[in-house]
C-alpha cells in the first residue's frame, strides 16, 4: 500500500505569496526550503520560477514570473 506523506497546500501556497510580498526574504528561503519538498508539482514550478528571476536579478513579482514560468520547458 503506498502511503501519501504529509503535506498542505495551503501552506505551500502562502509560502509563495510570502515570497511575493516580501521578495528580500527569497535568499533565506531559499536556504531552507527546495523545489523537491513541495509537495503540489505545480507550487515547486512557481518556487523554482520565482528563484531564477531572483538570480537573474530582477524583481519578483507576477509579470517577471509568468514570463520565467512561460520560458521553463514543460
Amino acid at each position: 500500500m503506498e502511503r501519501t506523506p504529509p503535506h498542505d497546500s495551503d501552506t505551500e501556497a502562502a509560502l509563495l505569496g510570502a515570497l511575493f510580498l516580501e521578495p528580500a526574504v527569497i535568499p533565506l528561503v531559499a536556504g531552507v526550503v527546495k523545489p523537491e519538498d513541495f509537495y503540489e508539482p505545480r507550487h515547486a514550478t512557481v518556487f523554482e520560477a520565482v528563484l531564477r528571476v531572483d538570480a537573474a536579478g530582477k524583481h519578483v513579482d507576477i509579470r517577471t514570473v509568468a514570463d520565467q514560468l512561460r520560458a521553463m520547458p514543460i
